[in-house]
């Protein structure tokens, strides 16, 4: 790659200024001034491929084209020119087929963009969107075929699938353990939504749902674990806690003053239900990627539910 275009273009640009003259003389139609990045692309080829015939054909071309335009004399301030090329790209068809749910249309467009636009990129934001509603989907078939480790798989490509504004996909999967006979497994999802979510809106039905799979002794660390995220909600908390009691009879003793272990583990930010849950020989909880214990993300997203069949 030449980075002074001067010699390749010095016959052209001669030739050119005579053409600027003579074009003075007559009346302009309105056109664009200046090519365009789009424009650009095929003469930034040919000069990083040191192709001068196809350079000189493509100057001619611009020449005629854009006959006030002087190219720079040099290729990085031309590729700086052609460094525009994002904003030819037209997303608003991507965010489109993203709002029909035909995120393979949208990964379509957008690798055709790429192609088109050489540099170009999605915003992170689109990935982010993009990424999050197919993994959602997978999620969502795995759910109806009850495939638990269909869903664990498309929770842990995207943990966002588990955070409490989509507290439904974790008591989806909860569901799945339950329906596999992984009770323990079941309980260690609920013990997650309860260690993260905080809105009465959630935590009262995650612990009537738990109530279906969950021992009276481990209801009573669950309660805690609640109290301990939540001590906004023991209001509604302890009379649940009496109903839930009654439907089993009445016989269940009361949550104790002192935290279960479980709830002091949570409170510490450390969660010890791998142990449990090994012990109970219920099934092993799935690593997490590396790192994601100590990111931000998972600090909001329920923990320590994504659990291996």
């Amino acid at each position: 790659m030449r980075a002074d275009l001067i010699p390749a273009l010095r016959p052209l640009l001669a030739s050119a200024a005579t053409a600027l003259a003579l074009s003075l003389m007559a009346p302009m139609p309105a056109m664009a001034q200046a090519p365009a990045a789009e424009d650009l692309r095929a003469l930034i080829y040919y000069l990083d491929h040191d192709d001068q015939r196809a350079v000189q054909a493509e100057m001619r071309r611009l020449r005629a084209q854009f006959p006030r335009w002087t190219p720079p004399g040099d290729v990085n301030e031309l590729r700086a020119m052609g460094a525009t090329a994002t904003a030819t790209v037209d997303v608003a068809p991507i965010w489109a087929r993203i709002e029909r749910q035909d995120y393979a249309g949208a990964r379509s467009l957008i690798d055709e963009a790429r192609t088109r636009v050489p540099g170009w990129q999605p915003d992170a934001e689109m990935l982010r969107v993009l990424e999050l509603n197919e993994s959602q989907a997978a999620f969502d078939e795995a759910y109806a075929r009850r495939d638990a480790a269909g869903a664990i798989a498309a929770a842990r490509r995207v943990p966002a699938l588990m955070r409490c504004d989509r507290i439904n996909n974790a008591w989806r999967l909860a569901e799945l353990y339950a329906a596999a006979g992984q009770n323990a497994n079941a309980v260690t999802t609920y013990r997650g939504v309860l260690s993260s979510c905080t809105r009465a809106g959630d935590v009262v039905p995650t612990l009537e749902k738990a109530n279906e799979v969950a021992s009276w002794d481990e209801m009573v660390q669950l309660f805690e674990v609640a109290r301990q995220t939540a001590p906004a909600n023991r209001s509604q908390l302890d009379p649940l806690e009496e109903r839930l009691r009654a439907g089993r009879g009445g016989s269940a003793p009361r949550a104790s003053t002192p935290r279960a272990p479980a709830a002091t583990a949570v409170a510490q930010g450390r969660w010890p239900c791998r142990a449990d849950a090994r012990a109970e020989g219920a099934g092993q909880l799935a690593r997490l990627p590396r790192g994601l214990g100590q990111s931000a993300l998972a600090r909001t997203a329920l923990r320590t539910f994504v659990v291996r069949l």
